[in-house]
Formats: C-alpha cells, structure tokens, sequence
C-alpha cells in the first residue's frame, strides 16, 4: 500500500530488489542516501536565502545553513523517515520539494542558465507528485518563496516567471492522474474508520501540540498513534486555542515580517494535506509528516539563537576576549545539541532492530488500542496465546474493535473455542465490511463445522464467500454444510468451483462424488470417486463409496471389484463388510 500510486518510489524499490533481493541493508542505505540528499538541499537552500536576507544574515549564511542542516538531519523526530523502509516517499517527496525551490534560487543567480534551472524545477515538482500526495503543496509554496525571497511584487514573479508557474501548476496533473488510476481512500483502506473533516481536525490539533514538544524535546517517539479519536471541541480546546493562536502569528508575521512569516506559514502548508480537514482514519498522526515542516522550525530555531547569540556577543562594553568567548559558546552549544540529538537518534534506531521493541515502545509512548493490538499481535506471533498476548489484545479490543478479530484467533489458538466463537460473532457484528471480517465469518463457520451446527456453518459460510468468493478453503466448508444439510444440488458448483483451482483436492472429488450420489447421479458420482481413489489410494471411505456407487449404478461387477480392493486393504473395516455383504446380496439370484 504505501508505494500504490507513487511510481518513482516503487521503481526504486524495484532496483533495490533487483540489487538487494530481500536483504534489507541496501534499501537502509538507500534511505539514508534519500536523508541525506535532502540534508545537503537543506543547506543549499538556506545559505542561498540568506545571501538574499540582508548584509548581516549574509555574512553568517554558510555556518547557519550548516547548523540547520546538521540539526535537521540528526533530529531523531525524522528517523522514522530513514528506518522504516516503505517511508522512503516521505524523503523522495522532500527531496523533490526542497530541489524545486533550490532551482528557482539557481535560477534567480544565474540568469543566463534560468530557463535551464526553472525547467529542472518544473521537472524535480512533477517527481514528487509522483512520489507524495502531500508534494501537492509545492507549487504554492515555491510561488509564496519567490515573493518573498526574490521579487517585490507577486505580479513581478508572474510577470517575469510565467512559464516557470504554469509548469508548476501543471504538475497537479500528474498527480490527479495518479490519483485516478490508483486512488487512495481517506480512511487508509480501513472502511471502520471514517471519520467527519471536523473530528480529524480537533484531533490534529492535539497532534500538531505534539509534534512540536517532539521538536524541541524528543522523548516520545512512536511508530503508530492509532485511529481517529471520538474527541468533542469541549475535550481538546486548549490545543486548538494554541495552533489557532500559532495560525493566527504565521499569517501576521508573513504580513509584518515576511521572512520569518514564510518559515511559519510553510509549517502550517506543507502539514495541511495530512493534518488539517482531510480525514486520514486509520492514522490519526505519524511523525513523518514533520519531515518536511522540520525543515522550516530548524531554521526558525537557528536563526532565533542566531539573534540571541548577536545581542549577547556584540556589546560595545565586552572586551575581545569576552566576545570571543561568547562566539565559542554559541557554536559550542550547537555542537552539543546536534551531539545530543544524534545519541537519541541512534538509540531510536536500535528499537527498529525488533519488532517487538518497537510495539513496546509505541504502547509506553502514545498509549492507544491500536499499539495494544500490534504489540499483542507481536507477542502471539513470536510466543502464542500466553497471558501478554491475550491481556494486550482484550485491551485493544476494548477500543478499537477491529482488534477483537486477532483477540478471536488468539482465543482459538489458546483452545478456548467458545471464547473465541463469542469474541469473533461480536466482531463480525461490529465490523461487517473490513478484510479482515470474511477470514471471521470462515474462523466461525469452521468452529459451528466442528461442532456439527450445520445451519450456522452455511450461514457464515456463505457471508464469507460474499467478502472473499475467490476463497477455496471457504467453498469447500460451504460444500460440506450443504451436503449435510441434503442440499446436494446447491454443494455441487461449490464442490466444482473448489476443483477447478485445487484439482488435486482429495476431500473435493469424495464431497463431489456425495453431493452426485445424493442427488442420484451415480454416474457423476462413480467418475468423482474413482478421481478420489487415484489421488489417494489408502483411503477406505474412498473405494467404499466408490463401490457403493457403483453399485448403485447398477454396476455390480465394478462394485465387487471395489469391494474387494477395500478389503485387500482393511478387511476387518465395518464398511467394508457391509458393502461387501451389499454388493454378495446384488449377486444373488
């Protein structure tokens, strides 16, 4: 799923695998190439700008985009980018983002090569809407950029860029046919989890509250933040009243001081596909998404202690030796935080070394039913249905009710068939539309099998098929339902239907052969038995029944011989004898 509808990415998954096969290294290492490509856009683009920001900004542009691009590139809140594989289109989505504004800065100091750079840009957009959703921003962005950074006047950059512009624009077309041909549901595949625009936005407000304490204090990390939460504006307006009163600052500071308004407005635009009214259910926040808004606060932050730093250092009372002093300590403690970022980064990497590691730390870090049902799932995968498991697993299925599905299988596994049986018919009951729900039906269709509820095996049979009808394994139990409940007729395309993709199936051929004889068609019958027979000759029921049939065709010849086979095999079997006894009789006079 996370490559449907992005081609360049899956494409260099795709030289990955032909590189790599299934070793996972290479697609890390190819990750981190991606991470730090963007570390090094990072730093192009800041130094450039801040050439254009004025004499004092660029006298320092080059240590400031290095300390920028350092702390962008350690921060742990982005190593979720780099370690988990499938989110590579977050790091090819900024990668194409930050180039299309780096060529626009090209462009602007190379006027004899412009068309050149601009038509790289116009290319590097269209790359990453192929590669993102959230690429759909750029455009806008790069045009409030150029106004910003480059022109006086958004007439002046449409006057003098046009086509740079359109091009830009005209990459949502390629996006809009992505879109189409492989379309993406807002509720991330997940039918349970719609949700209204309204209760997706007051939960991102919560969401984008945290996002920042993860920026400048990175304690809390998790791999999955859950579903969207039911939440009222009466739970969370403290959170709103903060990203409103954020909101409201950007748009004054892009009004009153436009350098540091862009910085802030692009946190709010290039957040806004994933965390705004666009319900996304199945994941109600990822720290991915602040990939690329990491970008705008780590410059935010580097130039506020940058100002800090020049209210401190230039006195006209400090001695040399006191300046200095203050110099040293500003890179010092830039220095230290970018050391300090790398450790916790480095111990965030060591979580992904397992997989259970990673389920504990997502339940410690951000408590939800959706971390309680991976890590309970984690813990029956690798150890079965212990306590852990099963106590994990009834947690998320408390609140979240497609976890009552693994809950169910759990059950079963652990023997406790009536647990299981109850936990599973509530699921169905709740969640009649999911994936998952079909393999439900099947789990209870096999346990009223076993307990000889026909009725309520076909039932369930039957709602399974209807959600998975290319299912074998289902037909063949819906064959075998109706076959005890003496509706041969209706067995019988099943039966064929399960031949048809498994011809080898041994217990197929005997229930077609039953459903046949059932319905008087000794003929069908005999020709399914005899295929019985061949694909498992050690098996009594099989030459029995293929003897009876033939029997009951009025081939008493071929039935003795059949007899007799299964005598030669298991002479003392009741249902030898009998048929024996039956085909001796046929042979009286």
């Amino acid at each position: 799923f996370p490559v449907g509808g992005r081609p360049l990415v899956n494409l260099s998954f795709a030289i990955n695998y032909a590189i790599h096969g299934e070793r996972t290294s290479g697609y890390q290492l190819t990750n981190l190439a991606f991470h730090v490509a963007c570390g090094l856009l990072v730093f192009g683009v800041m130094r450039r700008a801040l050439l254009l920001s004025g004499a004092t900004l660029a006298r320092t542009a080059q240590p400031l985009a290095l300390a920028t691009a350092l702390l962008w590139i350690v921060h742990p809140l982005n190593s979720e980018v780099v370690n988990y594989l499938s989110q590579r289109t977050e790091s090819a989505m900024a990668m194409a983002f930050l180039l299309t504004i780096y060529c626009s800065l090209r462009a602007a100091a190379a006027p004899g090569a412009d068309a050149l750079w601009l038509g790289i840009g116009v290319v590097a957009c269209a790359a990453g809407m192929a590669s993102k959703e959230s690429m759909v921003t750029a455009p806008i962005v790069v045009l409030i950029f150029d106004r910003v950074f480059l022109f006086a006047s958004s007439r002046e950059a449409a006057r003098t860029r046009p086509y740079f512009y359109l091009g830009l624009a005209a990459s949502w077309l390629v996006l809009g046919g992505l879109l189409l041909q492989a379309p993406r549901a807002p509720s991330n595949g997940f039918d349970t989890t719609l949700t209204s625009p309204w209760t997706y936005l007051l939960n991102q407000a919560v969401m984008i509250a945290h996002y920042l304490r993860l920026v400048v204090w990175p304690d809390r990390l998790a791999i999955y933040y859950g579903w969207v939460q039911p939440v009222t504006l009466g739970d969370v307006w403290p959170f709103v009243l903060l990203v409103g009163a954020l909101a409201g600052a950007s748009v004054w500071c892009l009004l009153r001081a436009p350098r540091v308004g862009f910085l802030t407005a692009s946190v709010f635009i290039t957040l806004a596909p994933t965390s705004s009214i666009l319900p996304i259910g199945a994941e109600v926040g990822a720290e991915r998404r602040m990939y690329l808004p990491m970008v705008a606060l780590t410059a935010l932050v580097v130039l506020a202690g940058h100002a800090a730093w020049r209210r401190l250092a230039i006195r006209p009372y400090m001695t040399p030796a006191a300046q200095r002093f203050v110099q040293i300590g500003g890179i010092g403690l830039v220095v230290c935080v970018t050391a300090a970022l790398a450790v916790r980064t480095f111990l965030r990497t060591e979580d992904y070394a397992s997989a259970l590691t990673l389920a504990r730390g997502t339940v410690a870090a951000w408590p939800n039913g959706a971390a309680h049902k991976i890590l309970g799932t984690e813990l029956f995968n690798r150890f079965g249905p212990t306590d852990e498991a099963l106590r994990e697993l009834r947690t998320a299925a408390d609140s979240m009710a497609p976890a009552a599905f693994d809950l169910g299988i759990a059950l079963l596994s652990a023997g406790d068939t009536s647990g299981a049986l109850a936990v599973l018919e509530a699921f169905v009951r709740a969640e009649p539309r999911l994936a998952t729900t079909a393999t439900a039906h099947k789990r209870i269709g096999q346990i009223y099998e076993n307990r000889e509820q026909w009725d309520q095996a076909r039932l369930h049979y039957e709602r399974s098929l209807t959600l998975a009808p290319s299912d074998a394994e289902v037909r063949l139990g819906l064959a075998l339902a109706l076959s005890h409940l003496q509706a041969y007729g209706a067995a019988v395309p099943h039966y064929e239907a399960v031949i048809a993709k498994q011809p080898g199936s041994f217990v197929a051929w005997m229930g077609l052969g039953v459903a046949h004889a059932g319905e008087g068609g000794y003929a069908a019958a005999v020709t399914a038995f005899e295929t019985a027979v061949r694909l498992n000759p050690a098996d009594i029921a099989g030459r029995v029944n293929l003897a009876r049939a033939r029997l009951d065709a009025g081939d008493v010849d071929g039935a003795l011989a059949a007899a007799r086979d299964a005598a030669a095999t298991a002479p003392n079997d009741p249902d030898v004898q009998r048929i024996l006894g039956a085909v001796a009789a046929a042979h009286q006079p």
